[in-house]
């Protein structure tokens, strides 16, 4: 029983310390921003470990960086992958409009099979008409 409390205690009392010093830090904006620096740069150094197998030279590039330099990173960083997720949506209408008009050929092309049965200078006529 004894040794519940002060487990129980020492929860509590570790709880409250972490809590007066989170408080802490985030009433100073100079902590605040040196945490939020030493941040951006473990995830600078992910990236490069993730993305450029760990390559030791941008390592150290990485450690000389100032912190304004790690946050034009970040933000470069992110610009980026909002822009490779807008090319992607776009390549992927294009993938969808590509398949609409290659559908509509097709039809078009079955349908003058059944009317003149010369359906190759229909297809070539409609490649021509659509595609050029």
């Amino acid at each position: 029983m004894l040794d519940k409390k002060k487990a129980l205690a020492l929860a509590i009392g570790s709880s409250v310390i972490i809590g007066v010093l989170a408080a802490l830090i985030a009433a100073d904006e100079e902590k605040r921003e040196s945490v939020a620096a030493y941040i951006n740069r473990k995830k600078v150094k992910f990236f490069v470990r993730e993305k450029l197998n760990g390559n030791e030279k941008a390592m150290a590039i990485v450690d000389r960086l100032s912190d304004e330099d790690i946050q034009r990173l970040m933000n470069l960083l992110e610009n980026s992958k909002d822009w490779k997720e807008s090319f992607l949506a776009h390549l992927d209408q294009v993938k969808d409009n590509v398949d609409q008009v290659k559908d509509k050929a097709m039809r078009l092309a079955r349908k003058s099979v059944t009317k003149d049965g010369d359906w190759l200078d229909r297809a070539l006529e409609l490649a021509e008409k659509y595609l050029a």
